[in-house]
């Protein structure tokens, strides 16, 4: 079943995943902890967000919440694309939560970048 990006779900040790690109990135974080590099990984992690009348009806998910060993937690999002409308989903969750959101892209040159994380 395709996402409203034309991503297919992905399934990598027996975890079905958005996308691909972030099956991909589940791949590399699992070596990393496996390697003992980073301390932990949650994945989809839900962010309340309100409206304008404060109610609590929207949300941004996270795909990836990682610690490092430090026991800093990088608040991750695999994406393709940023549209505007996520940019502003991005900046508002920023903002309502005091959190920063690192964005992992699946092309370029920091294709899967995982250096900010060790």
């Amino acid at each position: 079943m395709a996402g409203k990006f034309n991503n297919k779900k992905y399934k990598f040790r027996g975890i079905t995943y958005d996308s691909k690109s972030e099956g991909d990135y589940a791949e590399i974080l699992q070596r990393l902890l496996k390697d003992g590099k980073i301390r932990s990984i949650e994945r989809q992690v839900r962010f309340k967000l309100p409206n304008m009348d404060g109610n609590l009806r929207m949300a941004y998910i996270a795909d990836f919440i990682v610690t490092g060993n430090s026991g800093r937690q990088y608040i991750i999002d695999v994406k393709g694309i940023v549209t505007p409308e996520m940019k502003v989903k991005l900046a508002y969750a920023q903002y309502v939560h005091n959190i920063k959101i690192w964005i992992v892209y699946n092309k370029g040159l920091k294709k899967f970048d995982t250096e900010f994380l060790v």
